[in-house]
């Protein structure tokens, strides 16, 4: 007797920019951005019974060259390429079948064959709360073996600090922040302060680690501190799981810290007005914003443990 197989259904992560033959992307938003579509396809595939086709993480990024960046953001080699097939069967899928984006007004779960195609940041964290432990997990199975060499005898357990610089333009003033405006560079004061407190409170030598796309002359405050020290792994996605590696986390407001904080649930510290969401599963865990003059509060007291 035959037997009926089920069609295939697939989902598709859609990371933004101009996709060439489906083969690389020109354009498009950075790392911490284009995380959510996949992680969002990665859920609805996983609830629903779908595959997920592969997504084109390789871009082009003119910005980063114009800047002269120390990362240019290619994303080539973050990742495990797919195999030939799994391409080819991309290409044909992606030129050829139905499509159902997210978005639409008439989307629902019973999409039949058509392919559901997931594009930008969404609500951000809220649809992926819940799921913490299957995208990190899934996140890690696909993540490039050298990038997970490159971080193997980093254990973290220091102050983690991501100070985004390069495209963040500088605020006219600090209440543009305070509203929660993105892409904005967070004074360097606030960081020394925020990074001095915790220091006064642990009263032993601590690791400060310092994440950032800025120049040592535009870091020299911070570099100068006790047990000061850039950080760089080699790639994005290396600096990230890096990040989420702490002792305690102070963010930039980015995108980039929000994944690290989400992936490391570690406690973490935001500049006021930028704590867009909650990140945290343990709710003994510290996760908020302190101010310049903000005591540091008892639960982060205790979870820095002195």
């Amino acid at each position: 007797m035959a037997t009926y197989k089920i069609p295939v259904k697939y989902c598709y992560p859609h990371l933004g920019g101009i996709s060439i033959l489906t083969t690389f992307r020109i354009s498009g938003g950075g790392l911490g951005n284009i995380l959510f579509p996949w992680a969002r396809a990665l859920v609805f595939a996983h609830r629903q019974n779908r595959e997920l086709i592969p997504p084109v993480w390789t871009s082009l990024k003119i910005g980063t060259f114009i800047r002269h960046e120390k990362d240019k953001r290619l994303y080539r080699d973050l990742f495990i390429a797919p195999s030939l097939i799994q391409r080819l069967l991309r290409f044909y899928l992606l030129s050829f079948s139905s499509k159902q984006y997210e978005t639409d007004p008439e989307f629902s779960n019973d999409t039949g064959s058509k392919i559901i195609v997931f594009r930008g940041m969404g609500s951000l964290f809220r649809d992926l709360y819940n799921e913490q432990s299957l995208v990190k997990t899934e996140l890690l199975k696909i993540v490039h073996p050298a990038q997970l060499e490159a971080i193997r005898n980093f254990y973290g357990g220091g102050i983690n600090v991501h100070i985004r610089l390069g495209d963040f333009s500088i605020p006219e003033n600090e209440q543009e922040l305070r509203s929660g405006a993105w892409n904005y560079r967070i004074p360097m004061k606030w960081y020394l302060v925020i990074i001095n407190r915790l220091i006064q409170h642990l009263k032993y030598p601590i690791e400060i680690n310092i994440f950032s796309d800025g120049e040592d002359e535009e870091l020299k405050e911070i570099l100068e501190l006790p047990n000061a020290r850039r950080r760089f792994f080699g790639s994005s996605i290396a600096d990230l799981l890096a990040l989420s590696r702490a002792k305690v986390l102070i963010g930039s407001g980015s995108t980039f810290s929000m994944w690290a904080s989400f992936l490391g649930q570690v406690p973490s510290i935001w500049f006021p007005g930028l704590h867009r969401q909650p990140l945290l599963l343990d709710k003994t865990l510290f996760e908020g914003e302190l101010d310049y003059t903000t005591e540091l509060p008892d639960l982060l007291k205790h979870n820095l443990g002195n």
